[in-house]
């Protein structure tokens, strides 16, 4: 089901070292326990290529993240990257908005830019993984739906939580299922979480020792 043409006025500002401590702010208000995990996350982002470990260089061919500003006020945070066995799909990273703001509209504004964002740069569909064990990741799964997105039930879990993907197609066209390595493009689950973060705390102490 492709989505219906909306507008947003939140301006997504790509992350850089300038306001990598602003992003982690806001992001660290979102997800409290994953708040360390996301300032290595992005500061891995933003270093080299080069650097990077090779397992992140095979699997990732671009991750950008964003803060979503409104009325020059950060009010969440998005991100998106591709895989190389998939150019023509995009995922969603790390996309929230604060709480205080919640129950407004935005999160509805902020998923719209982001999509706004991938269709811009031609990608055929946007996918996002989650999980429906709290409250507001509950809330935020009837925003996906509300907004086009395919449900998919997957046999990999996140904290004992089953994982869904939502699949959103960007050119009219209804995206296929997933059926690539989930384990390789799906970041945070229980099957490769560690190796995960342990790679961007190594990023992150390179940068620090520069």
């Amino acid at each position: 089901m492709p989505i219906e043409k909306q507008t947003s006025l939140i301006n997504l500002t790509p992350l850089n070292w300038f306001n990598i401590l602003t992003a982690w702010s806001v992001a660290k208000k979102i997800f409290k326990k994953e708040a360390m995990d996301i300032l290595i996350c992005y500061s891995g982002s933003l270093l080299p290529r080069w650097l990077w470990p090779k397992i992140n260089r095979d699997a990732i061919s671009e991750l950008n993240y964003f803060i979503a500003m409104k009325d020059n006020q950060p009010v969440g945070i998005t991100g998106l990257y591709t895989t190389h066995n998939q150019p023509e799909e995009v995922w969603l990273a790390w996309f929230g908005l604060n709480e205080k703001l919640r129950g407004r509209g935005l999160g509805k504004e902020l998923m719209v830019a982001t999509i706004d964002m991938a269709r811009k740069h031609g990608y055929q569909s946007l996918r996002l993984w989650t999980t429906a064990n709290e409250e507001p990741f509950i809330v935020a799964n009837y925003l996906y739906q509300k907004l086009g997105f395919i449900a998919q039930e997957t046999d990999l879990k996140s904290y004992g939580f089953p994982v869904l993907i939502y699949s959103l197609g960007l050119s009219g066209i209804t995206p296929p299922l997933y059926k690539a390595d989930m384990t390789t493009t799906i970041g945070g689950t229980d099957s490769n979480t560690k190796s995960h973060n342990s790679i961007f705390r190594i990023l992150f102490r390179l940068y620090c020792k520069q």
